[in-house]
Protein backbone atom coordinates (compact mmCIF):
# COMPACT_ATOMS: atom_id res chain seq x y z
CA UNK A 1 0.00 0.00 0.00
CA UNK A 2 1.11 3.49 -0.65
CA UNK A 3 1.16 6.35 1.82
CA UNK A 4 -1.65 8.89 1.49
CA UNK A 5 -2.39 12.14 3.30
CA UNK A 6 -6.10 11.66 4.05
CA UNK A 7 -7.52 8.49 5.61
CA UNK A 8 -9.45 5.98 3.51
CA UNK A 9 -11.08 3.89 6.24
CA UNK A 10 -13.99 4.80 8.48
CA UNK A 11 -11.91 4.28 11.63
CA UNK A 12 -9.21 6.61 10.34
CA UNK A 13 -11.77 9.32 9.69
CA UNK A 14 -13.32 8.69 13.11
CA UNK A 15 -9.92 9.10 14.80
CA UNK A 16 -9.52 12.48 13.14
CA UNK A 17 -13.03 13.42 14.23
CA UNK A 18 -12.26 12.51 17.84
CA UNK A 19 -9.11 14.62 17.78
CA UNK A 20 -11.00 17.57 16.31
CA UNK A 21 -13.62 17.16 19.07
CA UNK A 22 -10.82 17.25 21.65
CA UNK A 23 -9.39 20.45 20.19
CA UNK A 24 -12.82 22.13 20.00
CA UNK A 25 -13.86 21.25 23.56
CA UNK A 26 -10.61 22.29 25.16
CA UNK A 27 -10.48 25.47 23.10
CA UNK A 28 -13.99 26.33 24.29
CA UNK A 29 -13.01 25.71 27.89
CA UNK A 30 -9.83 27.79 27.63
CA UNK A 31 -11.65 30.69 25.94
CA UNK A 32 -14.77 30.75 28.12
CA UNK A 33 -13.34 29.87 31.54
CA UNK A 34 -11.65 33.25 32.23
CA UNK A 35 -14.95 35.02 31.54
CA UNK A 36 -16.76 33.08 34.27
CA UNK A 37 -14.22 33.61 37.02
CA UNK A 38 -13.86 31.30 39.99
CA UNK A 39 -15.77 28.06 39.34
CA UNK A 40 -15.11 26.45 42.71
CA UNK A 41 -18.17 25.41 44.74
CA UNK A 42 -19.24 28.34 46.86
CA UNK A 43 -16.99 30.68 44.90
CA UNK A 44 -17.85 33.98 43.28
CA UNK A 45 -18.55 32.36 39.90
CA UNK A 46 -21.72 32.41 37.84
CA UNK A 47 -23.31 29.46 39.62
CA UNK A 48 -23.17 25.71 39.39
CA UNK A 49 -24.24 25.47 35.75
CA UNK A 50 -20.96 26.94 34.48
CA UNK A 51 -18.92 24.47 36.51
CA UNK A 52 -21.02 21.58 35.26
CA UNK A 53 -20.66 22.73 31.64
CA UNK A 54 -16.89 23.14 31.93
CA UNK A 55 -16.46 19.81 33.70
CA UNK A 56 -18.57 18.09 31.02
CA UNK A 57 -16.57 19.70 28.22
CA UNK A 58 -13.32 18.66 29.88
CA UNK A 59 -14.45 15.05 30.34
CA UNK A 60 -15.72 14.90 26.75
CA UNK A 61 -12.36 16.26 25.57
CA UNK A 62 -10.36 13.72 27.55
CA UNK A 63 -12.53 10.83 26.39
CA UNK A 64 -12.31 11.94 22.78
CA UNK A 65 -8.53 12.13 23.09
CA UNK A 66 -8.31 8.53 24.33
CA UNK A 67 -10.85 7.36 21.73
CA UNK A 68 -8.90 9.14 18.98
CA UNK A 69 -5.77 7.26 19.97
CA UNK A 70 -7.50 3.88 20.17
CA UNK A 71 -9.46 4.22 16.90
CA UNK A 72 -6.39 5.51 15.08
CA UNK A 73 -4.30 2.63 16.34
CA UNK A 74 -6.97 0.08 15.41
CA UNK A 75 -7.28 1.67 11.96
CA UNK A 76 -3.54 1.40 11.44
CA UNK A 77 -3.17 -2.17 12.70
CA UNK A 78 -6.38 -3.97 11.72
CA UNK A 79 -7.60 -1.93 8.75
CA UNK A 80 -4.11 -1.24 7.35
CA UNK A 81 -4.68 2.52 7.29
CA UNK A 82 -1.62 4.19 5.82
CA UNK A 83 -2.28 7.90 5.94
CA UNK A 84 0.01 10.58 7.27
CA UNK A 85 -2.84 12.34 9.06
CA UNK A 86 -3.86 9.25 11.06
CA UNK A 87 -0.23 8.58 12.00
CA UNK A 88 0.11 12.18 13.16
CA UNK A 89 -3.16 11.95 15.12
CA UNK A 90 -2.06 8.73 16.85
CA UNK A 91 1.26 10.29 17.86
CA UNK A 92 -0.38 13.51 19.09
CA UNK A 93 -3.11 11.65 20.97
CA UNK A 94 -0.54 9.40 22.63
CA UNK A 95 1.60 12.35 23.69
CA UNK A 96 -1.36 14.37 24.96
CA UNK A 97 -2.85 11.32 26.71
CA UNK A 98 0.39 10.78 28.60
CA UNK A 99 0.42 14.45 29.61
CA UNK A 100 -3.24 14.35 30.73
CA UNK A 101 -2.74 11.13 32.72
CA UNK A 102 0.39 12.54 34.36
CA UNK A 103 -1.45 15.75 35.23
CA UNK A 104 -4.45 13.90 36.64
CA UNK A 105 -2.40 11.38 38.61
CA UNK A 106 0.01 13.67 40.43
CA UNK A 107 0.04 17.08 38.75
CA UNK A 108 2.88 19.14 37.43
Amino acid sequence: MHLTVLPKTFLGKLAIGFFVLFVVTWTLVSILQPQFGNLEPGGAGQGNWAGIVFASLTVIGILSLFLGFVTGLVAMIRKKERSVLVLLIVILCLLLSVIVVAFLSEGF
